[in-house]
């Protein structure tokens, strides 16, 4: 994806100077760079901290989201997170989140260290900002920890979105409705290909992403670049190439593989943009012919694995790493990526149609 970023053209002065109508704003983001400085002593205090760093955000939208994630007790992303840190993790204390609860003594790496410290201050945060908004009248919505709050319903309603990655985009499509210009601030790639790969989904003339002072990426000129093709397929080759829940190819960067991405035939293309839809032969077999031809070197270049897993053994039998996986581990895999690809393919919609990982590899 960073291959993908370095292609963009630069920004010109009309694009930088852009003030969007509709800004949205990754709420946990913001949380993780705030400073907690003397003066903050209570929950109540780092809200107004955090009101501070969303209103430089904000400037003169018209149309606001801000998006939280979700911190369930059982997930797939919890559970992949715990088994990759592995059993060593120090535990934190759990806090309860209140105006008044006193904080002097916490540093934030303590405050969000506990997955239910940071549920409760989620909680917290979107009642209070909820409130905030409403006094001063904007057009908002917040997501985040299973809801979905509008300005325009004095309710909220349920959702089963996990990240505010998937959110980012969800919330775009909420407030919708032919805007001109709309700016994401988010460093998350994950949310640079939600934004790619459901841009034209999105009735926006102008679409954005940035974060703090580095330059903006223009999510249209990049979809113009890579072409409608290979936009369909983003999702598929992120999710598969390694992601949160989905476990990356040993010694084979995520450059490596954008860059073949970029350069494949249209049938490996076509599979990839095919994802999360059923595993047929064919899709297999060109799935296997990408993982072939990345693992391929001048003195090994073979597209079926069994072949390349044995020339390569005999190559480099003392780096068993570097031999490229068994079909049935790829089969696996790919099931794996296809969970994934399959909750970013239905962002936009507010219960997402979930699959049982259990029956995924």
């Amino acid at each position: 994806i960073d291959h993908v970023n370095r292609k963009r053209v630069k920004n010109n002065k009309e694009n930088s100077s852009c003030k969007p109508g509709t800004v949205v704003i990754d709420a946990m983001q913001v949380v993780q760079k705030m400073k907690k400085s003397d003066n903050i002593l209570t929950f109540n205090d780092l809200f107004s901290q955090f009101i501070t760093d969303i209103e430089s955000l904000i400037a003169s939208a018209k149309y606001i989201a801000v998006a939280f994630d979700t911190y369930q007790d059982k997930s797939l992303k919890n559970a992949t997170r715990m088994y990759r840190k592995g059993k060593l993790e120090k535990v934190y204390k759990e806090y309860s989140v209140s105006d008044i609860t006193d904080i002097k003594k916490l540093t934030m790496k303590e405050i969000l260290s506990n997955e239910r410290t940071k549920r409760n201050l989620t909680t917290y945060f979107m009642y209070k900002l909820e409130m905030y908004f409403r006094e001063r009248r904007k057009y908002f919505v917040i997501a985040g920890n299973g809801q979905t709050i509008r300005s325009w319903h004095n309710n909220p309603s349920f959702n089963n979105h996990e990240e505010a990655d998937t959110l980012i985009p969800y919330c775009l499509h909420e407030i919708g409705g032919n805007r001109k210009s709309a700016l994401v601030y988010s460093n998350d790639t994950d949310v640079f290909v939600l934004l790619v790969s459901h841009a034209s989904s999105l009735d926006y003339e102008q679409l954005f992403m940035k974060w703090s002072n580095h330059d903006s990426i223009d999510i249209k000129q990049i979809c113009e670049k890579l072409g409608e093709t290979h936009r369909k397929a983003l999702i598929g080759v992120h999710s598969f190439t390694g992601c949160d829940t989905v476990e990356k190819f040993s010694d084979k960067s995520k450059e490596k593989w954008i860059n073949f991405y970029l350069n494949c035939d249209s049938d490996i293309i076509k599979s990839l943009s095919q994802m999360p839809s059923e595993i047929t032969e064919n899709v297999f077999n060109n799935i296997e012919k990408l993982v072939c031809s990345v693992y391929s070197t001048q003195e090994v270049c073979i597209d079926d694995l069994p072949s390349l897993r044995y020339k390569m053994f005999k190559k480099n039998s003392a780096n068993n790493e570097r031999i490229p996986p068994t079909k049935g581990a790829l089969l696996q895999h790919l099931k794996r990526s296809h969970i994934q690809a399959r909750i970013w393919k239905n962002a936009l919609m507010e219960v997402m149609d979930l699959v049982n990982p259990l029956d995924y590899g």
